[in-house]
């Protein structure tokens, strides 16, 4: 059986596939520094919008590959099936006894899905439902993330005092390497102070 010749149905030229979503990128968006908690708190909503709006667009596009799915699936059934009856009538008209049969249904979506165009434009819609998943995942990955947030917002609160566990934080840290400045400074024989080392007060 000879393939149809009449005009082409779909081909690479479409419209090329919105990758949307950087598994690099997202995994950073997702990563939260304890250390710069209300930080974190204040990028989450923005964040998640962002995801969020990923999301409807895989979705849309997701939705248009399957429309060219079917669009494809139905040009390519009306050409084979006028090719398949061209070829069983002309085998009739050569041999009036010919036992050539009548093409069946079997061959005609056989005939279709053995065709590059009608496998193109389904590649091209696995991978537009894989980004759309994965679209998906990221906004419920945003919001494990707030889930994780409001965690530990809660338990700096309830360990808080006079400021967060966060802020301590930082001001051991800062503690820490001014210290470690001081040590360096005696070692290359700059003269200390008493406030260089938090010592004016003791």
């Amino acid at each position: 059986m000879t393939a149809p010749t009449t005009a082409p149905v779909a081909s690479s030229d479409d419209a090329a596939l919105d990758i949307l979503i950087d598994a690099a990128q997202l995994k950073k968006d997702l990563d939260i520094d304890p250390t710069y908690l209300r930080e974190e708190c204040a990028r989450q909503p923005g964040l998640f919008l962002m995801y969020a709006n990923i999301a409807v667009r895989a979705k849309r596009q997701q939705d248009r590959y399957k429309t060219v799915v079917e669009m494809v699936e139905a040009k390519l059934d009306a050409q084979y099936r006028s090719t398949l009856q061209e070829e069983y009538e002309g085998a009739i008209a050569a041999d009036p006894k010919s036992r050539v049969k009548a093409p069946t249904e079997a061959q005609v979506r056989s005939s279709i899905v053995n065709d590059v165009r009608w496998k193109a434009a389904q590649g091209r819609l696995h991978d537009a439902s894989y980004i759309a998943r994965l679209a998906d995942n990221a906004v419920s990955a945003m919001e494990q993330r707030k889930k994780s947030l409001d965690n530990m917002t809660s338990l700096e609160v309830k360990g808080g005092g006079d400021g967060t566990r966060v802020e301590r934080n930082r001001s051991q840290q800062a503690s820490r390497q001014d210290l470690l400045d001081t040590m360096a400074r005696r070692r290359d024989g700059a003269p200390v102070s008493a406030a260089s080392i938090g010592m004016e007060n003791t």
